[in-house]
């Protein structure tokens, strides 16, 4: 190999200086390209799968997998960007959800919460509200009360005048259509 390097560099460079060639790698080429990747990333939007079982959506191993994100380091930040860009995707859909009258859905809150803030309103909070309930503090009910009670106060904060007015004659035409149905009717509210 150094006898070949030199024979390259006495012909094509006019110095003294051996230019050294790279060696090729060897074993198989990767699989690795961008639309590889960007196919990953895809399935991970589309599914918010983690990172191995979305690999293995496509045929790569958990090793393969692994070793890209070594040799690959934007990778890392790129699976990151799906994953966010599914929660995005998700969230958006909670935050728009709506109650028949057009009032933000509280249940779509209250899962939110519980997704953001497990400790205080996951599945395992009867546990907490158990330690609570020692340490003297208010129970998860009492708490999830009061920020119900604080929310709505804030969303009707922000509600404008043309909107109450909106959201008043939706609950009258809601009314009055329902009682039609039951063959009543309309109430007469004030």
């Amino acid at each position: 190999m150094a006898e070949m390097n030199a024979l390259i560099t006495s012909q094509t460079c006019p110095t003294d200086v051996a230019t050294p060639i790279a060696p090729r790698p060897t074993g198989r080429p990767s699989g690795y390209s961008e639309e590889t990747v960007g196919r990953l990333c895809q399935v991970i939007r589309r599914r918010g799968l983690a990172d191995v079982a979305a690999a293995a959506t496509l045929g790569i191993s958990k090793a393969t997998l692994w070793r890209w994100k070594r040799d690959h380091p934007d990778l890392e930040d790129w699976l990151a960007m799906a994953r966010e860009d599914y929660r995005e995707a998700k969230l958006a859909i909670v935050d728009e959800a709506k109650m028949a009258d057009g009032r933000p859905d509280w249940r779509a809150a209250t899962w939110a919460l519980a997704k953001a803030f497990p400790e205080d309103y996951g599945r395992n909070a009867g546990a907490a509200r158990a330690v609570a309930a020692q340490s003297g503090r208010p129970s998860l009910a009492e708490e999830m009360a009061e920020r119900q009670r604080e929310m709505e106060g804030w969303v009707q904060s922000q509600l404008t005048p043309e909107m109450k007015e909106l959201i008043r004659q939706a609950n009258e035409e809601t009314e009055a259509i329902l009682a039609q149905e039951a063959g009543e009717a309309p109430s007469d509210r004030d």
